[in-house]
């Protein structure tokens, strides 16, 4: 998986493997970037971190190409124009630009000519090393201060520095180094600071903590040679453009995949997912499942029964709902037997709410 190292310890462990540390006592780092300058402390033995990296803004690569600018002006003869009106926005930012490559040049030349282009004057203007030596004095003043602060909250004396390691782009003044070279231990810079932090990540991502084990181990430090092409070749300049594979595949729709590869063959294969599928060779549905594998036959009965058993319901109820013909009805049918009167003759019956007979 994916793992975030500092950049001190990835600048170290690019230095470890070249130009080499010494393996004892504590190492500063100072990474000097474009926007800002980290100070680090860390133990030579085992590169661990000490304490919390200090960030000192006041000393940085974009600040140093605005001195820069600011001196080219003010050696500009003045005639009148405003070189901060908005018109001239555009020639001061190129002009930014020219300050920043004078500033590179400056490091391995000794004087660094700028075309400049503003609004009322158009010449060129030269930049010795002096000069930026002169501007850079105060600030690495600061800087040097800076270190012994981060020196002292640390509890670590100057003395016990066995080295001040430079890194960034930063690092590749002269005027930066000659001023560390005064400091207590060996000042050491690679030959291309600023890809110190990328090739110490490297090295840790293929080797692991074994990246500074393997290198501190080696009897001798090479001598520096010359300083390497600065022209690199990109990864597919190299390629033959005549072996160009400019025929479509039409080999076999699969492909392999390594995740689902057969114990056996190590091998397997799957339907490729960007062809369009074909109707006749399209797989048959999966047979259905549940109550729907029930033959038709035994639907057909289970439905019968249901229709029986609601007909004689429905006429259960027509039985009950018709006409009364059998019930009896009063006729002219003489009795099967005599009645007898069940009260002596002459006796008078009161029926309740009749009202009784006058006597005779």
């Amino acid at each position: 998986p994916p793992r975030l190292i500092p950049d001190a310890l990835a600048a170290l462990t690019a230095m470890v493997a070249d130009p080499g540390l010494e393996r004892r006592g504590v190492l500063a780092v100072l990474d000097i970037g474009g926007s800002g300058t980290s100070i680090s402390l860390a133990e030579a033995g085992s590169l661990e971190l000490i304490g919390r990296t200090e960030r000192f803004a006041e000393f940085a690569g974009d600040q140093i190409d605005q001195a820069l600018l600011t001196h080219v002006l003010e050696r500009v003869p003045h005639s009148g124009e405003d070189t901060g009106a908005t018109a001239a926005v555009g020639s001061l930012a190129r002009l930014r630009e020219q300050c920043r490559s004078a500033k590179e040049r400056l490091s391995t030349e000794t004087e660094a000519r700028i075309d400049v282009d503003v609004p009322g004057y158009r010449g060129e203007i030269v930049v010795t090393r002096a000069d930026l030596e002169s501007l850079l004095a105060r600030p690495l003043d600061d800087v040097i201060e800076a270190l012994r602060d981060t020196l002292q909250r640390n509890n670590t004396g100057s003395a016990a520095l066995s080295a001040v390691v430079l890194v960034g782009g930063g690092s590749a003044i002269p005027a930066v180094r000659q001023r560390f070279s005064s400091y207590p231990g060996r000042v050491l810079w690679s030959p291309r600071p600023a890809l110190d932090a990328a090739v110490g990540a490297a090295l840790f991502a293929a080797f692991g903590g074994a990246a500074e084990t393997a290198t501190r181990a080696a009897p001798a430090v090479a001598p520096a040679g010359a300083d390497a092409d600065a022209t690199y070749a990109l990864a597919w300049s190299q390629d033959d453009p005549s072996t160009e594979d400019v025929v479509p595949y039409a080999g076999e729709d699969t492909y392999v995949i390594d995740d689902y590869a057969d114990d056996a063959t190590g091998r397997a294969e799957r339907p490729n997912p960007y062809r369009l599928s074909d109707p006749q060779e399209s797989p048959a549905e999966d047979e259905p499942v549940g109550w729907r594998r029930l033959p038709l036959s035994l639907l057909g009965v289970v439905a019968a029964i249901a229709l029986v058993a609601v007909g004689g319901v429905a006429i259960a109820l027509t039985s009950v709902d018709g006409s009364d013909s059998d019930r009896p009805t009063p006729g002219n049918s003489p009795l099967s037997r005599e009645l007898t009167p069940t009260t002596a003759a002459g006796e008078t019956v009161t029926v309740p709410g009749q009202p009784a007979a006058p006597p005779t």
